[in-house]
């Protein structure tokens, strides 16, 4: 009897472990993405830029690959995520597009809002720039001309950045 509850308490404090360990691994990374890219491109379908200063890019084939940014492309890119945070943007629908194929890009540039008083980029990205072809339905983009110009620089640079992970 005393093998059998010892044998109990053995095996129900591995399978603890080994939920433990299986809820280790699923857990979320909890630095946040303060800006992403989608679309597709050269087999990539996103870039995620995250806060410490780590570049996510994720493959059309589902892999990914995660690359660590030095510490001045970090802060530059930072800046530049910071000044775009909570520009005011436009966004129009067009009832008719074009016919044209649309060109494959990463076109879709997200950022997360910036608080200046607690210096915290918020969890929940918004749209601030998407491909200005004919085709594309729906558009946003900041309304200011020069905060375009920075958001398309800013998505220049991440995919830039992107494709020098590929292989």
């Amino acid at each position: 009897m005393k093998r059998i509850a010892l044998a109990l308490a053995f095996v129900s404090a591995s399978v603890l472990s080994t939920f433990a360990t299986v809820s280790e691994a699923r857990s979320i990374d909890p630095t946040k993405v303060v800006a992403s890219v989608q679309g597709l491109e050269s087999g990539i379908t996103a870039v995620d830029f995250l806060e410490d200063g780590r570049l996510f890019v994720t493959k059309e084939d589902g892999t990914h690959t995660v690359k660590r940014l030095s510490d001045s492309a970090k802060n530059l890119l930072l800046a530049s995520v910071r000044g775009l945070a909570n520009v005011e943007v436009t966004e129009s629908t067009h009832l008719i597009v074009c016919m044209m194929m649309p060109q494959p890009t990463l076109s879709e540039l997200s950022i997360s809002d910036y608080d200046y008083e607690t210096q915290e980029f918020a969890s929940v990205k918004r749209g601030i720039l998407s491909a200005s072809g004919c085709w594309v339905s729906h558009k946003v983009k900041p309304t200011h001309d020069h905060d375009v110009i920075s958001a398309n620089v800013l998505r220049g640079q991440l995919v830039a950045l992107a494709m020098a992970t590929l292989k």
